[in-house]
Protein backbone atom coordinates (compact mmCIF):
# COMPACT_ATOMS: atom_id res chain seq x y z
CA UNK A 1 0.00 0.00 0.00
CA UNK A 2 1.33 3.44 -0.81
CA UNK A 3 0.12 6.83 0.55
CA UNK A 4 0.70 9.95 -1.91
CA UNK A 5 2.16 12.75 -1.33
CA UNK A 6 -0.14 15.10 1.61
CA UNK A 7 -1.78 12.31 2.96
CA UNK A 8 -3.70 11.10 0.16
CA UNK A 9 -6.55 8.94 0.15
CA UNK A 10 -5.23 6.26 -1.50
CA UNK A 11 -6.29 2.71 0.21
CA UNK A 12 -9.35 1.05 -0.22
CA UNK A 13 -11.97 1.23 2.77
CA UNK A 14 -11.78 -1.16 5.47
CA UNK A 15 -15.41 -3.32 6.18
CA UNK A 16 -15.43 -1.35 9.95
CA UNK A 17 -15.31 2.02 8.15
CA UNK A 18 -18.13 0.73 5.70
CA UNK A 19 -20.35 -0.86 8.50
CA UNK A 20 -19.85 2.71 10.11
CA UNK A 21 -20.93 4.68 7.25
CA UNK A 22 -24.20 2.10 6.38
CA UNK A 23 -25.05 2.59 9.77
CA UNK A 24 -25.69 6.29 9.62
CA UNK A 25 -27.59 5.59 6.48
CA UNK A 26 -24.57 6.85 3.89
CA UNK A 27 -25.12 4.62 0.81
CA UNK A 28 -24.67 4.94 -2.66
CA UNK A 29 -27.57 4.77 -3.62
CA UNK A 30 -29.19 6.52 -7.27
CA UNK A 31 -32.37 9.14 -7.41
CA UNK A 32 -32.24 8.98 -10.99
CA UNK A 33 -32.27 4.86 -10.68
CA UNK A 34 -35.62 5.42 -8.44
CA UNK A 35 -36.84 8.21 -10.81
CA UNK A 36 -37.20 5.87 -14.07
CA UNK A 37 -38.49 3.11 -11.65
CA UNK A 38 -41.43 4.64 -10.58
CA UNK A 39 -42.13 6.55 -13.63
CA UNK A 40 -42.18 3.08 -15.52
CA UNK A 41 -44.11 1.18 -12.70
CA UNK A 42 -46.71 3.80 -12.43
CA UNK A 43 -46.91 3.73 -16.83
CA UNK A 44 -47.20 0.07 -16.30
CA UNK A 45 -50.15 0.75 -13.92
CA UNK A 46 -51.92 3.51 -15.99
CA UNK A 47 -51.52 0.73 -18.73
CA UNK A 48 -53.42 -1.63 -16.42
CA UNK A 49 -55.92 0.66 -14.86
CA UNK A 50 -55.84 3.46 -16.97
CA UNK A 51 -59.30 2.08 -18.64
CA UNK A 52 -60.89 1.16 -15.37
CA UNK A 53 -59.79 4.64 -13.59
CA UNK A 54 -61.13 6.92 -16.18
CA UNK A 55 -64.23 5.36 -16.20
CA UNK A 56 -64.25 5.50 -12.35
CA UNK A 57 -63.63 9.19 -12.26
CA UNK A 58 -66.41 9.54 -14.88
CA UNK A 59 -68.86 7.91 -12.46
CA UNK A 60 -67.77 9.62 -9.51
CA UNK A 61 -68.31 12.98 -10.91
CA UNK A 62 -71.81 11.67 -11.85
CA UNK A 63 -72.01 10.88 -8.30
CA UNK A 64 -70.73 14.30 -6.75
CA UNK A 65 -73.26 16.11 -9.24
CA UNK A 66 -76.17 14.25 -8.06
CA UNK A 67 -74.92 14.59 -4.45
CA UNK A 68 -74.79 18.28 -5.06
CA UNK A 69 -78.46 18.47 -5.90
CA UNK A 70 -79.79 17.63 -2.50
CA UNK A 71 -76.62 19.43 -0.33
CA UNK A 72 -76.89 21.90 2.44
CA UNK A 73 -74.43 23.37 3.93
CA UNK A 74 -74.90 21.61 7.25
CA UNK A 75 -71.25 20.32 8.97
CA UNK A 76 -72.89 16.53 9.22
CA UNK A 77 -73.62 16.73 5.21
CA UNK A 78 -70.55 18.47 4.68
CA UNK A 79 -68.67 16.31 6.52
CA UNK A 80 -70.47 13.07 4.79
CA UNK A 81 -69.76 14.30 1.31
CA UNK A 82 -66.16 15.52 1.78
CA UNK A 83 -65.35 12.40 3.32
CA UNK A 84 -67.27 9.82 0.41
CA UNK A 85 -65.79 11.77 -2.31
CA UNK A 86 -62.49 11.40 -0.95
CA UNK A 87 -62.59 8.13 -0.15
CA UNK A 88 -63.58 6.87 -3.36
CA UNK A 89 -61.32 8.83 -5.46
CA UNK A 90 -58.14 7.56 -3.08
CA UNK A 91 -59.59 4.16 -3.72
CA UNK A 92 -59.50 4.76 -7.61
CA UNK A 93 -56.17 6.07 -7.56
CA UNK A 94 -55.16 3.36 -5.46
CA UNK A 95 -53.35 1.57 -8.00
CA UNK A 96 -51.06 3.78 -8.33
CA UNK A 97 -49.98 4.73 -5.06
CA UNK A 98 -49.35 1.87 -4.57
CA UNK A 99 -46.89 1.72 -7.40
CA UNK A 100 -45.36 3.85 -6.39
CA UNK A 101 -44.97 2.63 -2.88
CA UNK A 102 -43.87 -0.62 -4.34
CA UNK A 103 -40.98 1.00 -6.95
CA UNK A 104 -39.61 3.17 -3.71
CA UNK A 105 -39.75 0.46 -1.83
CA UNK A 106 -38.35 -1.74 -4.58
CA UNK A 107 -35.20 0.55 -5.49
CA UNK A 108 -33.88 1.55 -2.53
CA UNK A 109 -33.67 -2.55 -1.81
CA UNK A 110 -32.46 -3.41 -4.84
CA UNK A 111 -29.37 -0.31 -4.00
CA UNK A 112 -28.95 -1.09 -0.75
CA UNK A 113 -30.40 -4.00 0.68
CA UNK A 114 -31.75 -3.87 4.16
CA UNK A 115 -30.83 -1.13 6.47
CA UNK A 116 -32.89 1.78 8.58
CA UNK A 117 -31.60 4.11 10.19
CA UNK A 118 -32.75 6.79 12.57
CA UNK A 119 -29.01 8.51 12.23
CA UNK A 120 -30.26 10.29 8.64
CA UNK A 121 -32.68 12.35 10.60
CA UNK A 122 -30.02 13.21 13.16
CA UNK A 123 -29.22 16.90 13.42
CA UNK A 124 -25.70 17.68 12.37
CA UNK A 125 -24.41 21.53 12.66
CA UNK A 126 -22.26 20.83 9.90
CA UNK A 127 -24.98 21.12 7.36
CA UNK A 128 -25.72 24.98 8.52
CA UNK A 129 -22.73 25.70 7.64
CA UNK A 130 -22.68 28.45 4.61
CA UNK A 131 -18.89 27.21 3.65
CA UNK A 132 -19.79 23.65 3.15
CA UNK A 133 -22.78 24.70 0.93
CA UNK A 134 -20.72 26.82 -1.06
CA UNK A 135 -17.76 24.12 -1.27
CA UNK A 136 -20.57 21.45 -2.38
CA UNK A 137 -21.91 24.14 -5.27
CA UNK A 138 -18.00 23.61 -7.04
CA UNK A 139 -17.42 19.95 -6.15
CA UNK A 140 -17.18 16.86 -8.59
CA UNK A 141 -20.94 15.74 -7.83
CA UNK A 142 -22.43 19.27 -8.40
CA UNK A 143 -20.72 18.87 -11.59
CA UNK A 144 -22.35 15.39 -12.39
CA UNK A 145 -25.90 16.78 -10.91
CA UNK A 146 -25.52 19.36 -13.97
CA UNK A 147 -24.00 17.39 -16.54
CA UNK A 148 -27.40 15.14 -15.77
CA UNK A 149 -29.80 17.28 -15.61
CA UNK A 150 -28.64 18.90 -19.23
CA UNK A 151 -28.74 15.65 -20.62
CA UNK A 152 -32.17 14.93 -18.94
CA UNK A 153 -33.50 18.12 -20.45
CA UNK A 154 -32.04 17.31 -24.14
CA UNK A 155 -32.78 13.53 -23.89
CA UNK A 156 -36.71 14.29 -23.24
CA UNK A 157 -36.98 17.50 -25.55
CA UNK A 158 -35.45 15.29 -28.43
CA UNK A 159 -37.98 12.23 -27.46
CA UNK A 160 -40.83 14.76 -27.55
CA UNK A 161 -39.42 16.42 -30.49
CA UNK A 162 -38.93 13.10 -32.66
CA UNK A 163 -42.19 11.24 -31.25
CA UNK A 164 -44.44 14.13 -32.72
CA UNK A 165 -42.61 14.26 -35.44
CA UNK A 166 -43.23 10.97 -36.31
CA UNK A 167 -47.06 11.35 -35.92
CA UNK A 168 -47.24 14.56 -37.19
CA UNK A 169 -48.84 13.01 -40.46
CA UNK A 170 -51.60 11.45 -38.31
CA UNK A 171 -52.37 15.11 -36.98
CA UNK A 172 -54.59 16.11 -40.47
CA UNK A 173 -57.09 13.21 -39.60
CA UNK A 174 -57.90 14.39 -36.39
CA UNK A 175 -60.58 16.48 -37.32
CA UNK A 176 -62.46 13.66 -38.39
CA UNK A 177 -62.25 12.23 -34.87
CA UNK A 178 -64.88 12.75 -32.53
CA UNK A 179 -63.46 13.93 -29.20
CA UNK A 180 -63.42 11.13 -27.42
CA UNK A 181 -61.43 9.54 -30.41
CA UNK A 182 -58.91 12.73 -29.90
CA UNK A 183 -58.47 12.60 -26.16
CA UNK A 184 -57.71 8.81 -26.93
CA UNK A 185 -55.29 9.80 -29.09
CA UNK A 186 -53.70 12.23 -27.37
CA UNK A 187 -53.49 9.94 -24.37
CA UNK A 188 -51.89 7.40 -26.60
CA UNK A 189 -49.14 9.59 -27.64
CA UNK A 190 -48.98 10.96 -24.12
CA UNK A 191 -48.24 7.37 -23.02
CA UNK A 192 -45.93 6.74 -25.66
CA UNK A 193 -43.64 9.53 -25.51
CA UNK A 194 -43.74 9.01 -20.84
CA UNK A 195 -42.47 5.49 -21.68
CA UNK A 196 -39.51 6.28 -23.95
CA UNK A 197 -38.34 9.12 -21.57
CA UNK A 198 -39.17 6.47 -18.70
CA UNK A 199 -36.42 4.10 -20.81
CA UNK A 200 -33.90 6.39 -21.43
CA UNK A 201 -34.20 7.50 -17.38
CA UNK A 202 -33.96 3.58 -16.34
CA UNK A 203 -30.62 3.99 -18.82
CA UNK A 204 -29.22 7.14 -17.44
CA UNK A 205 -30.30 5.78 -13.92
CA UNK A 206 -28.17 2.42 -14.11
CA UNK A 207 -25.48 4.64 -15.42
CA UNK A 208 -25.95 6.96 -12.41
CA UNK A 209 -25.80 3.84 -10.21
CA UNK A 210 -22.39 2.83 -11.19
CA UNK A 211 -21.13 6.24 -11.03
CA UNK A 212 -22.67 6.83 -7.13
CA UNK A 213 -21.02 3.43 -5.89
CA UNK A 214 -17.40 4.13 -7.82
CA UNK A 215 -18.06 7.92 -5.79
CA UNK A 216 -19.04 6.77 -3.05
CA UNK A 217 -15.82 4.12 -2.72
CA UNK A 218 -13.35 7.47 -3.99
CA UNK A 219 -15.23 9.15 -1.06
CA UNK A 220 -14.47 5.97 1.71
CA UNK A 221 -10.96 5.83 0.36
CA UNK A 222 -8.57 5.91 3.36
CA UNK A 223 -5.04 7.61 4.23
CA UNK A 224 -2.15 5.03 5.48
CA UNK A 225 -2.27 6.78 8.66
CA UNK A 226 -5.86 5.86 8.99
CA UNK A 227 -5.46 2.62 8.32
CA UNK A 228 -3.01 2.15 10.89
CA UNK A 229 -5.18 4.12 13.50
CA UNK A 230 -7.63 1.57 13.01
CA UNK A 231 -5.62 -1.18 13.11
CA UNK A 232 -4.71 0.02 16.32
CA UNK A 233 -7.63 0.28 17.36
CA UNK A 234 -8.98 -3.13 16.04
CA UNK A 235 -6.55 -5.20 17.27
CA UNK A 236 -4.29 -2.96 19.73
CA UNK A 237 -1.14 -1.31 19.06
CA UNK A 238 1.78 -3.32 18.86
CA UNK A 239 3.68 -2.07 21.76
CA UNK A 240 0.16 -3.63 23.77
CA UNK A 241 0.23 -6.88 21.51
CA UNK A 242 3.41 -7.61 23.01
CA UNK A 243 3.11 -6.80 26.48
CA UNK A 244 0.28 -9.36 26.18
CA UNK A 245 2.33 -12.01 23.85
CA UNK A 246 4.79 -11.80 26.66
CA UNK A 247 2.16 -12.12 29.99
CA UNK A 248 0.89 -15.66 28.11
CA UNK A 249 4.27 -16.88 27.38
CA UNK A 250 5.21 -16.17 30.63
CA UNK A 251 1.84 -17.92 32.29
CA UNK A 252 2.62 -20.83 29.80
CA UNK A 253 6.00 -21.22 30.86
CA UNK A 254 4.82 -21.22 34.81
CA UNK A 255 2.42 -23.89 33.45
CA UNK A 256 4.70 -25.88 32.21
CA UNK A 257 7.54 -25.96 34.59
CA UNK A 258 5.22 -26.68 36.98
CA UNK A 259 4.31 -30.09 35.71
CA UNK A 260 8.32 -31.10 35.01
CA UNK A 261 7.84 -32.85 38.67
CA UNK A 262 5.62 -35.20 36.74
CA UNK A 263 7.77 -36.24 34.46
CA UNK A 264 8.85 -39.75 33.30
CA UNK A 265 12.71 -38.28 31.51
CA UNK A 266 13.84 -35.54 30.62
CA UNK A 267 15.19 -36.11 26.85
CA UNK A 268 18.35 -33.62 26.32
CA UNK A 269 20.77 -32.76 23.16
CA UNK A 270 22.97 -32.11 25.81
CA UNK A 271 22.94 -28.76 26.73
CA UNK A 272 20.88 -26.89 23.39
CA UNK A 273 17.26 -28.20 24.31
CA UNK A 274 15.74 -30.52 27.06
CA UNK A 275 12.25 -31.91 26.45
CA UNK A 276 10.33 -33.08 29.17
CA UNK A 277 7.48 -36.22 28.43
CA UNK A 278 4.85 -38.18 30.74
CA UNK A 279 2.98 -41.38 30.03
CA UNK A 280 0.30 -42.56 31.90
CA UNK A 281 -1.62 -45.33 30.61
CA UNK A 282 -4.80 -44.17 32.09
CA UNK A 283 -4.84 -40.33 30.38
CA UNK A 284 -3.58 -41.11 27.23
CA UNK A 285 -2.51 -44.31 24.98
CA UNK A 286 1.07 -42.88 24.15
CA UNK A 287 3.58 -40.89 26.03
CA UNK A 288 2.86 -36.83 26.25
CA UNK A 289 5.42 -33.80 25.61
CA UNK A 290 4.50 -31.93 29.07
CA UNK A 291 7.52 -29.32 28.83
CA UNK A 292 10.47 -28.46 26.04
CA UNK A 293 12.56 -25.41 25.62
CA UNK A 294 15.87 -24.26 24.08
CA UNK A 295 18.70 -22.52 26.12
CA UNK A 296 17.94 -21.05 29.29
CA UNK A 297 14.70 -22.59 29.59
CA UNK A 298 16.39 -25.69 28.97
CA UNK A 299 18.52 -24.72 31.35
CA UNK A 300 15.78 -24.66 33.72
CA UNK A 301 14.14 -27.79 32.94
CA UNK A 302 17.23 -29.69 33.41
CA UNK A 303 17.54 -27.73 36.94
CA UNK A 304 13.87 -28.98 37.76
CA UNK A 305 14.50 -32.21 36.90
CA UNK A 306 17.50 -32.39 39.16
CA UNK A 307 15.59 -30.81 41.75
CA UNK A 308 12.78 -33.68 41.82
CA UNK A 309 15.22 -36.70 40.61
CA UNK A 310 14.14 -37.08 37.31
CA UNK A 311 15.86 -38.64 35.16
CA UNK A 312 17.65 -37.10 32.32
CA UNK A 313 18.70 -39.25 28.49
CA UNK A 314 20.92 -37.39 26.46
CA UNK A 315 19.60 -38.54 22.55
CA UNK A 316 20.09 -36.23 20.13
CA UNK A 317 18.07 -37.03 17.13
CA UNK A 318 15.17 -38.03 19.78
CA UNK A 319 15.64 -34.73 21.73
CA UNK A 320 15.54 -32.86 18.35
CA UNK A 321 12.53 -34.95 16.61
CA UNK A 322 10.23 -34.10 20.42
CA UNK A 323 11.04 -30.75 19.93
CA UNK A 324 9.28 -30.30 16.68
CA UNK A 325 5.88 -31.12 18.70
CA UNK A 326 3.82 -29.13 20.63
CA UNK A 327 3.13 -29.10 24.16
CA UNK A 328 0.67 -31.37 24.91
CA UNK A 329 1.11 -33.62 21.54
CA UNK A 330 1.13 -37.04 21.83
CA UNK A 331 4.49 -38.82 20.79
CA UNK A 332 3.76 -40.19 16.97
CA UNK A 333 4.03 -43.58 15.76
CA UNK A 334 7.48 -43.01 14.40
CA UNK A 335 9.14 -42.16 17.77
CA UNK A 336 7.40 -44.79 19.36
CA UNK A 337 10.83 -47.32 19.49
CA UNK A 338 13.41 -44.93 20.34
CA UNK A 339 10.84 -43.58 23.06
CA UNK A 340 10.01 -46.94 24.17
CA UNK A 341 13.29 -47.95 24.35
CA UNK A 342 14.25 -44.57 26.77
CA UNK A 343 11.32 -45.54 29.08
CA UNK A 344 12.54 -48.42 29.37
CA UNK A 345 15.95 -47.51 30.30
CA UNK A 346 14.53 -45.47 32.42
CA UNK A 347 12.25 -47.86 34.56
CA UNK A 348 14.97 -50.20 34.03
CA UNK A 349 17.37 -47.34 36.15
CA UNK A 350 14.55 -46.59 38.73
CA UNK A 351 14.32 -50.57 39.47
CA UNK A 352 17.81 -50.51 39.87
CA UNK A 353 18.17 -47.73 42.25
CA UNK A 354 14.92 -49.21 44.58
CA UNK A 355 16.71 -52.32 44.61
CA UNK A 356 19.87 -51.19 46.21
CA UNK A 357 17.85 -48.39 48.16
CA UNK A 358 15.81 -51.34 49.90
CA UNK A 359 19.22 -53.40 50.31
CA UNK A 360 20.79 -50.44 51.56
CA UNK A 361 18.37 -49.82 54.19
Amino acid sequence: MNEGPGGERTEEASQQRIDKARKEGDVPKSREFNSAITLLLGLLAMWVFGSFTLTSLKNLNIVALNQLNDFRAEPSIVQFFLGDFFTRFALIISPFLIATAVAGILTNYLQVGPLFSFEVLAFRPEKLNPFTGIKQLFSRNALVETIKAILKLVAVATIVYVTIQGESVYFQSLGSKDINGILSYIAALTFNVAFRVALFLLLLGILDLFYQRWSYNEKLKMTLQEVKDENKQTEGSPEVKRIIQERQMTMTQKRMMDEIPDADVVITNPRHIAVAIKYDREVSPSPVVIAKGADLIAKRIREIAEENEIPMIEDKPVAWALFELELGDIIPVELYKPVAQILARVYSMRQGFNKAKSMSA
